[in-house]
């Protein structure tokens, strides 16, 4: 009865951990991206330095992507990635990186972090090195 106590609660506080430490990198991820594309801008053109819907459904699509983890669903979860994506820029009209970050966070829910740390790295250097729109 031990054993199987032990079992169950060391896996349950690995998984929290785990999913803390994509949290964090998540979160991170999403700020600096943020402030990446906000950061030649006016500040009244500005937007918020997270923004919270896209935080939580890219949060949410690296939860699912990591409990799904067969061939067939991964093009499955990657589309409805890429769809609340799309749903996301058109609605609200933000300039945050969504596609980016929902990107990164089905990658990371996937496993394929060194994917996810090249990503990320080349969002970096194409949103450091862009100019902003002359109106």
């Amino acid at each position: 009865m031990r054993a199987l106590y032990e079992r169950l609660f060391g896996s349950f506080s690995q998984g929290w951990g785990q999913l803390t430490v994509y949290f964090l990198l998540l979160l991170l991820g999403s700020l600096i991206l943020s402030w990446l594309s906000n950061r030649k801008l006016r500040p009244v053109d500005r937007g918020p330095a997270l923004s919270v819907p896209m935080f939580l459904a890219s949060f949410a699509m690296l939860m699912i992507a990591r409990y799904f983890i067969l061939d067939r669903w991964n093009a499955v979860i990657i589309a409805a990635g890429l769809a609340i994506a799309g749903l996301f820029i058109s609605k609200s009209g933000t300039r945050a990186p969504v596609l980016i970050v929902i990107m990164l966070a089905v990658l990371l829910g996937f496993g394929l972090n060194l994917s996810a740390m090249v990503l990320f790295v080349a969002a970096f250097i194409m949103l450091l090195l862009s100019r902003t729109a002359v109106k």
